[in-house]
């Protein structure tokens, strides 16, 4: 059975591959990931083509990998939150002496 589809779309006016596969959508603007030197601008139908034959030989998409970074805490939240803060020099800190930003009314919650 087939478990993934292999269209042309457009992305900002210019080509790209895209393939769903199990349910995700997976964009491709070129080959290099299945080791073609095509690029969807030059010749979007071959790069089709060339991830079809790939799919069928068994290569898969990988999914990307979500780095969470964590959020410094401004100083509205700060304060909502309770924090206790010592002011040295114009830099405030937290007890265990971790700086974290200045950020506006607008952007805390």
């Amino acid at each position: 059975m087939n478990q993934f589809k292999v269209s042309i779309g457009h992305s900002k006016s210019k080509p790209i591959i895209i393939v769903y596969y199990n349910h995700k959508r997976h964009r491709y603007w070129n080959g290099k990931v299945i080791n073609v030197n095509v690029k969807s601008i030059e010749n979007s139908t071959l790069l089709k083509a060339a991830f079809e034959l790939k799919l069928r030989e068994g290569w898969r998409p990988q999914q990307k990998k979500k780095i969470v970074e964590e959020v410094p805490l401004c100083v509205i939240k700060a304060l909502k939150q309770g924090v206790r803060t010592i002011t040295f020099k114009n830099k405030i800190y937290f007890n265990e002496n971790q700086s974290f930003t200045k950020c506006s009314l607008n952007n805390c919650g």
